[in-house]
């Protein structure tokens, strides 16, 4: 129930009150304006009052977001995006904002966040990342009759600047293969490079998907690690349709997976029923997936370090190396599209933008000779 008295030129006195006895809830406010903006207020507490009984008037944003995660969200996404969205809310959203009640949260505070992680000089790609997490949560919640409006679409965002893909040069890719052949699983390092898989697409191979005797490898799936942290996995189609490709290997890295895959049953007869036969080609002692985690650590990070190149390059650079390098040696990007399984022509053209002006100079000057 609303009451709504003038009490001055353009004033309104407004209470709204839901309830009784022991449960009874009230908001008042001074509302200056017109009648119209004071109704609009009460109308809005009304139906807030309404959403309280409802929904938990006590639920918390750090329980809403767990909930949203774990049972609507991990329907949709991988695990390696739930376990992306974890890492930011729990970094970034859970010690700032974690125990208001939803119902209460506004977008002053949401922009106060946006403004400490700006100040905090965190990249504008992270805020918006983080923020369109946030948002995502949040129109669930107004879908659901959580919230009446969602308070993250009134935030002031920082403009995306394009930062230049960090690659190796050719001189750093020669150290990177070369060291990478003294490295226990170093194989992987070398395949990344010359092929341009991302790196889920690596470690999810199977020996049953090269074809040796006409040099060819299918790339149909992608491996992630499980949110729990208990070492588990989990296989899944590759991201597009069109990451579904057949590529060609040439005949040394053939030779050189035929040494890895008779070391690796040598392996595998050692240790008996304790190894776990899922055919993997770069797979851990136990024939598990490799994890991520311990193939940098235990792999990558050490052929950077042996081949002196920054720690800043990670696996996915390797996967940029590779389309970069190709374009400077002026492949068609087309094929690029396809060895890197892009969804489009488009996507490739704009990822890799800032290779354009070599390539439009190299074709100035084959054009140049070509003409005399």
């Amino acid at each position: 129930m609303a009451s709504i008295t003038k009490t001055g030129d353009r004033k309104y006195f407004v209470r709204v009150s839901s309830g009784g006895g022991s449960a009874r809830q009230q908001k008042t406010k001074v509302i200056r304006g017109t009648r119209g903006d004071a109704k609009k207020w009460a109308d809005l507490q009304e139906t807030a009052f309404d959403l309280n009984e409802i929904a938990d008037i006590n639920l918390k944003l750090i329980d809403f977001l767990e909930d949203w995660l774990d049972k609507v969200m991990s329907k949709k996404l991988r695990n390696a995006t739930i376990n992306s969205y974890a890492t930011m809310i729990n970094l970034h959203i859970v010690p700032r904002l974690g125990k208001t009640p939803l119902i209460d949260l506004k977008s002053f505070q949401i922009q106060k966040i946006i403004t400490e992680m700006e100040s905090a000089n965190l990249s504008p790609r992270t805020i918006q990342y983080v923020h369109s997490i946030l948002r995502g949560a949040l129109n669930y919640a107004v879908k659901k009759d959580l919230l009446l409006t969602n308070p993250a679409l009134k935030c002031d965002l920082p403009k995306l600047s394009r930062a230049e893909k960090e690659v190796l040069t050719l001189d750093q890719a020669k150290r990177f293969i070369e060291h990478s052949r003294t490295v226990k699983n170093g194989l992987i390092c070398e395949f990344l490079l010359v092929t341009g898989l991302r790196p889920s697409e690596c470690l999810a191979l199977k020996w049953s998907d090269f074809d040796f005797a006409n040099g060819t490898v299918s790339i149909t799936r992608g491996v992630t690690n499980k949110r729990n942290g208990d070492g588990g996995y989990e296989f899944h189609p590759t991201k597009t349709k069109k990451s579904n490709r057949m590529l060609p290997v040439s005949n040394e890295i053939i030779t050189r997976l035929r040494e890895y895959k008779r070391k690796q049953n040598e392996h595998i007869l050692l240790k008996g029923s304790n190894h776990e036969r899922l055919d993997l080609v770069f797979a851990s002692e136990a024939g598990t997936p490799l994890q991520q985690k311990n193939f940098r650590d235990r792999v990558f990070n050490k052929v950077l370090k042996l081949a002196n190149i920054p720690s800043t390059i990670t696996p996915y650079s390797i996967r940029h190396t590779f389309a970069t390098l190709m374009l400077m040696s002026n492949e068609n990007i087309k094929v690029v599209q396809e060895y890197l399984g892009h969804s489009s022509i488009a996507v490739t053209a704009d990822t890799y933008s800032h290779v354009t002006p070599m390539m439009k100079k190299s074709a100035s000057e084959n054009l140049q000779s070509l003409l005399g």
